[in-house]
C-alpha cells in the first residue's frame, strides 16, 4: 500500500472523473452523491460495516454494477455505496485483482491488459486538493467570556477527518477558534467560538471564518470487515457486462441514508432504489396490485390542481399499505371486552337452517378461518348464528350476542358527541374521511375472552381471535382503541367516531401534513382501510349523517331521500321509526315539537310498550297524516345551518304560543344573521296556563340550557317579541 493516494483518470459509466485505486481496500467504492449525478443500473440495498485506515466508519447502503472504463478499456466492478467517501470512486481489490492490474509506485504508474492480453500503461495524476472556505451558517452573537458550538457549511457535502483551520485575523479580536478535525454531513459541521473579550462580539452571517483541507497522507479505505453472512462479492475473473445492464438517467434530491434505507426499498421484491420517485414508479408499475392502484388514482380523481393532485397521490402511495386488501391485526395488546364475573358459561341451542343457510355458514366460517379471525374452540358458550339479508340480498353472517350482552359488565368509556365534533368542523376547508374495513376484526381479543365469543355450525365449534361484531362492548372498546392510537391529534385536526375517521383543516397545504401524518399513525398501527367509502381531500363530505362544507352543515341527501321515500306508515313501528329518523335532524326544523306531537303516541316510552302492539296496523288520522307530510315537506327544502365558531358574536331569539316554545341560535356575520340550531318543545297542560311573560321566560331558559356551552360566559344578544321589565 502507497504512502499516499493513488489517483488516475476513467469514466464511469461513461462520466469522466479521477478515482483512488487501493490495493488497501478489499472492496470498490462509490459516493451515494457521485452516484447520483450519472446514469446507472438497478441499485440494490446491503448492510457492511466498513472503515477507513484511521477507523473512521464508512456508511455503506447498498451495492451497483459499474462500467469502468480506463482509456479503450472497458472493465466492470460491484461497487458499494458509501454516504461518506472522500473521493467520487474507489477502486479496491476486487477490481485489481479480476482485471490483472499491476501497480508500480515508484515508476508513478499502473498497467492493465485488455481482452487480447496487451498491456496499456495508465499514469497516475496528481491527488486532487481540498482547500474551501469555511462560513457561518447564522449570525452569531457570543457574551464576554463565553464560549458556543456553531454551524459552518462548506462545498464539501460529506466527508470525514477534513482539517479545519481559523483565519489568522481573529486572534487580534480576541476570538479563538480551535483547530480542528471535522466530519461534514450533508455539506455542514460544528465548530467551537470562544470570546475571550470583555464585550460581545457579532459575527454576520456567511462570514468566512477558516479553511477546510484535507490530509492525502493517509490511504482511503482498509480491509472490509462484513456484518452479513452473504456470499462474498470478491472475483478474480473479469466481470463481463450482464444482460440486464441498462442505464437511465435519474435526478435526485438530497436525503440520507438513513431515511434512503427506510423510504426506498420495495417492502415486496427488496429491490431498492436510490430515490422515493423511482421507488414509488416501480411500486406503481410492478408491485402495488392493478386494485391499489385503481382505487388511489380514483380516489383523486376529483382534484383539479394538478399539484395538489400529485402531492396528495404521493402520500398515499407511499401509505398504500393501508389498502391492502389482505386482513390485519394492530399491533396492540389484546382487548378485554367481555367482562361476566363470576357468571357461568351460557349456551344457546344452534336455530334451524336450511341446507343453503347451512352452506352460507360453512362458507363464512371458512373465510374466517383462513384470516386467523376465528379458532376451533372447546368453550362451554355457545352463541346462535344468525344470518341477516342485506339490501343486496346477500346474507351477513352474524351471531346474536343478546344473552352475553346480558351479563356483560357495561363499558363506560364515552363516545364522542356528536354535535361536539361538528363544531370543530366550523373552519375547516378540506376534509378527508377514512373507513377502516371490517374495523372490529382488526382488534386483537384477549384470551380470557375468546371463549365468551364461541358459536357452533353443525359440523364444529368456534371462538373468535377478534373483536366480534355484535358485542355490548364492542363501541366502547373500538373508541377507546382508536383513541390512543389517534393520540394528541384529536381535536385538533382528526377524530374518530367509532371506526369513522375525519381529517380537516384550514388550507390545502395544512390537510397535506395533517394527512401525511393521520397516514403514517395507522399505518403503524396495522391498520387496513376500506378505500371504496374513504374520501380523500374533499371540500364538502358526507359524515354521520350530515353534509359538511365551508363551515355549513346540512342532512345528507341520502339520509333525507330515505325519509322523503318513506310510505305512509301502516304499522304503529313504521311511524315511530319515522318520527325517530325525522327527529335526528330536529335542530334544522323549526318548531319541530309541534309538527310532530300527533304522531308522538306511536313512540313508545317503555320496554312494555314496545313489545305490545308495534305490529299492530294502524289508520293515521287527517292530523297525524297532516304532520307526516309536513315533516317530508320540510325535508325537501335545503336545511342548512352554520357550523357555530367562537369568532362570531352570537343571537339568541326566542318565541312563546299557547301549544309551546320555540327558538333559535344565531351567529351574526357581516352578510346576515346565520342560523346554527332550532329548538322546540310542546307544553304541559300545566304550562299552558302560564302568563305570556312566564312562557317567554321558560322559552329562554330551555334555549339557555340547551345551547349553554355557546352561550356560558359570553355577552350575546338576545331577541324576544314580550316587553321584558
Amino acid at each position: 500500500m502507497s504512502s499516499s493516494p493513488i489517483y488516475i483518470k476513467i469514466r464511469v459509466n461513461d462520466q469522466p472523473t479521477e478515482a483512488i485505486v487501493d490495493t488497501g481496500s478489499a472492496i470498490s467504492i462509490i459516493h451515494l452523491n457521485f452516484l447520483k449525478t450519472i446514469q446507472h443500473n438497478k441499485f440494490t440495498y446491503t448492510t457492511r460495516i466498513c472503515q477507513t485506515a484511521n477507523s473512521t466508519p464508512l456508511k455503506i447502503i447498498g451495492q451497483i454494477e459499474l462500467e469502468i472504463q480506463i482509456k479503450h478499456i472497458k472493465t466492470y466492478v460491484i461497487a458499494y455505496v458509501a454516504t461518506n467517501l472522500i473521493t467520487s470512486i474507489l477502486l479496491g481489490n476486487d477490481w485489481i485483482n479480476s482485471n490483472h492490474v499491476h501497480l508500480f509506485g515508484d515508476q508513478n504508474y499502473l498497467t492493465i491488459p485488455d481482452q487480447y492480453g496487451h498491456l496499456t500503461q495508465i499514469s497516475y495524476t496528481e491527488p486532487p486538493s481540498i482547500n474551501y472556505p469555511a462560513i457561518l451558517v447564522n449570525q452569531i452573537t457570543l457574551p464576554p467570556y463565553s464560549q458556543t458550538l456553531v454551524d459552518i457549511t462548506s462545498q464539501v457535502s460529506n466527508a470525514n477527518n477534513l482539517i479545519f483551520e481559523p483565519y489568522d485575523r481573529y486572534i487580534s479580536k480576541f476570538m479563538f477558534i480551535p483547530h480542528t478535525l471535522l466530519n461534514i454531513n450533508n455539506h455542514q459541521a460544528k465548530i467551537l467560538l470562544i470570546n475571550a473579550q470583555n464585550r460581545q462580539q457579532t459575527l454576520s452571517k456567511n462570514t468566512r471564518i477558516g479553511t477546510i483541507s484535507s490530509d492525502t497522507t493517509f490511504s482511503i479505505c482498509t480491509t472490509i470487515q462484513d456484518s452479513t453472512k452473504s456470499k462474498s462479492l470478491l472475483n478474480h475473473q473479469p466481470l463481463r457486462r450482464s444482460k440486464n445492464f441498462k442505464t437511465r438517467a435519474i435526478s435526485y434530491s438530497k436525503d440520507n441514508s438513513d431515511q434512503i434505507i427506510r423510504n426506498n426499498r420495495c417492502h415486496h421484491c427488496n429491490e431498492y432504489f436510490l430515490s422515493g420517485n423511482d421507488l414509488q414508479k416501480h411500486l406503481r408499475a410492478q408491485c402495488y396490485s392493478a386494485q391499489i392502484r385503481k382505487q388511489i388514482i380514483e380516489s383523486i380523481a376529483h382534484i383539479e390542481n394538478p399539484k395538489h393532485q400529485l402531492a396528495i397521490q404521493d402520500i398515499l402511495w407511499r401509505n398504500k399499505i393501508l389498502f391492502d386488501p389482505t386482513p390485519s391485526i394492530i399491533n396492540i395488546p389484546p382487548q378485554s371486552a367481555i367482562k361476566t364475573g363470576d357468571h357461568p358459561p351460557l349456551y344457546s341451542k344452534q336455530y334451524p337452517a336450511s341446507d343453503k343457510d347451512q352452506q352460507i355458514k360453512f362458507q363464512e366460517t371458512q373465510k374466517l378461518l383462513e384470516r386467523g379471525q376465528i379458532e376451533e374452540s372447546t368453550s362451554p358458550w355457545s352463541s346462535p348464528i344468525v344470518l341477516v339479508k342485506k339490501k343486496d340480498k346477500t346474507m351477513r353472517f352474524c351471531i346474536d350476542y343478546r344473552r352475553l350482552n346480558a351479563i356483560t359488565i357495561k363499558d363506560a368509556f364515552p363516545l364522542p358527541r356528536i354535535d361536539e365534533i361538528f363544531d370543530q368542523l366550523s373552519d375547516a376547508m378540506y376534509y378527508t374521511k377514512f373507513d377502516f374495513k371490517s374495523g372490529y376484526f382488526q382488534v386483537p381479543l384477549s384470551k380470557e375472552d375468546r371463549p365468551k365469543t364461541a358459536f357452533s355450525t353443525r359440523d364444529n365449534h368456534y371462538q373468535f381471535t377478534v373483536l366480534p361484531q355484535g358485542i355490548t362492548n364492542g363501541p366502547a372498546t373500538f373508541q377507546r382503541v382508536i383513541n390512543h392510537i389517534l393520540g394528541p391529534t384529536r381535536w385538533k385536526y382528526a377524530l374518530a367516531y367509532i371506526d369513522d375517521i375525519i381529517i380537516y383543516s384550514k388550507t390545502f397545504e395544512e390537510h397535506l401534513s395533517h394527512l401525511n401524518e393521520i397516514c403514517q399513525i395507522l399505518k403503524n398501527a396495522r391498520f387496513r382501510l376500506n378505500p371504496e367509502k374513504c374520501e380523500i381531500a374533499r371540500t364538502q363530505t358526507d359524515y354521520l349523517g350530515h353534509n359538511i362544507k365551508n363551515g355549513e352543515i346540512r342532512p345528507s341527501a341520502n339520509n333525507i331521500n330515505g325519509l322523503l321515500n318513506t310510505r305512509l306508515p301502516q304499522t304503529a313501528d313504521e311511524a315511530c321509526k319515522f318520527v325517530k329518523a325525522a327527529e335526528y335532524y330536529r335542530k334544522f326544523i323549526p318548531n319541530f315539537s309541534q309538527i310532530a306531537e300527533p304522531l308522538r303516541k306511536f313512540v313508545p316510552t317503555t320496554r312494555t310498550q314496545r313489545k305490545k302492539g308495534q305490529k299492530t296496523i294502524i289508520t293515521l288520522t287527517n292530523e297525524e297524516i297532516k304532520a307526516f307530510e309536513q315533516l317530508k315537506k320540510f325535508l325537501t327544502t335545503d336545511l342548512v345551518l352554520r357550523l357555530p365558531n367562537n369568532r362570531f358574536p352570537f343571537k339568541l331569539q326566542t318565541d312563546a304560543s299557547d301549544e309551546g316554545i320555540g327558538a333559535v341560535l344565531l351567529q351574526i356575520y357581516s352578510d346576515g344573521d346565520r342560523p346554527v340550531a332550532y329548538l322546540s318543545k310542546k307544553f304541559t297542560q300545566a304550562q299552558r296556563k302560564w302568563s305570556p311573560m312566564e312562557q317567554e321566560c321558560y322559552a329562554f331558559i330551555c334555549a339557555l340550557d340547551k345551547w349553554h356551552k355557546y352561550l356560558s360566559g359570553i355577552t350575546f344578544l338576545w331577541e324576544t317579541d314580550q316587553a321584558l321589565n
